[in-house]
């Protein structure tokens, strides 16, 4: 199982509109979708001329709840994400022990840091499918060091495979934590507009010479303190369908449902994995972890 490609933008005609007849009959499969960012700039980092364009604006879209209607926001959103990471770390570790088809892998790379604290950058789309689910295991796992503010509903594309994928969107987010940073780059809404999506987060230069390092462009993207690294979505968007973020964060929460053991297992792997680049603190979190969820 493959991530979605983040490719060069500047392909010609032919490409975008390749791209656009596969968003029009929805049938791009994860190993053939590529994303092209229109603008941008050639990016320099330590001297290394990075040849792909990067997604610009930063302006919130209206795409962050897709439908429009009424969705859960401020105590009434923070609850849902209470709710779902309210399981235990040591169930986590429990189940997440064999189960996860793609759990982080072991780099070897200068620490990633900042304000003094390991840091997890995380780099996605709002329209991608995978990038929706493994961002359940990412603010479970993270949740267990710290907390989130700014948390807004989305959900995946309507015209993409696993369509309208619930789930929550990094963007406009803060994250406060005494043992780590995090960093949430979402590249572009889940609106199509011209031959692609609507453009939103721009990674800075180092963020993105990280990522096409460590995935070669693939998305969803998790650097783990520059010692562990997400490559392939950790579990299948499909457990996931026809769910809204209140079902999602429901099951979530119960280890014995389908969706409880993708994201319970995913998100044990996760903070195994941050718990080696935090020292094993906390240690009321990190003790739980008897090394079976682990990264790899």
């Amino acid at each position: 199982m493959q991530g979605l490609r983040w490719g060069v933008a500047d392909q010609g005609s032919d490409r975008r509109a390749r791209i656009a007849a596969q968003r029009a009959t929805a049938q791009r499969t994860q190993t053939r979708n590529r994303i092209l960012i229109a603008g941008g700039a050639i990016v320099a980092v330590v001297g290394i001329v990075l040849g792909f364009v990067l997604a610009g604006g930063n302006s919130p879209t209206a795409s962050s709840s897709g439908s429009g209607s009424a969705a859960p926001a401020g105590q009434a959103l923070a609850s849902l994400v209470t709710t779902t990471t309210s399981v235990p770390a040591a169930t986590m570790d429990r189940i997440g022990a064999g189960t996860v088809s793609s759990p982080p892998k072991t780099i070897s790379g200068a620490p990633l840091t900042s304000g003094g604290k390991p840091e997890v950058l995380y780099i996605g789309a709002e329209y991608c499918p995978y990038c929706a689910a493994e961002r359940w295991a990412v603010v479970t796992a993270l949740s267990k060091f710290g907390s989130f503010t700014g948390l807004e509903q989305t959900h995946s594309s309507s015209v993409d495979t696993y369509p309208n994928t619930p789930t929550f969107s990094f963007h406009g987010a803060t994250y406060s934590s005494s043992y780590l940073s995090f960093s949430g780059v979402e590249t572009t809404t889940n609106q199509p507009q011209g031959s692609f999506y609507a453009k939103l987060d721009t990674p800075t230069p180092a963020q993105a010479a990280l990522f096409q390092a460590d995935t070669g462009g693939y998305i969803p993207f998790v650097d783990i303190g520059g010692k562990f690294v997400i490559k392939n979505p950790q579990y299948v968007p499909n457990v996931l369908a026809g769910m809204t973020v209140d079902q999602v964060a429901a099951a979530g929460a119960d280890p014995s449902t389908a969706i409880g053991k993708a994201i319970e297992a995913s998100a044990g792997k996760l903070v195994a994995a941050i718990c080696q680049v935090t020292g094993d603190q906390p240690a009321s979190v990190c003790s739980a972890f008897t090394g079976a969820g682990g990264g790899t």
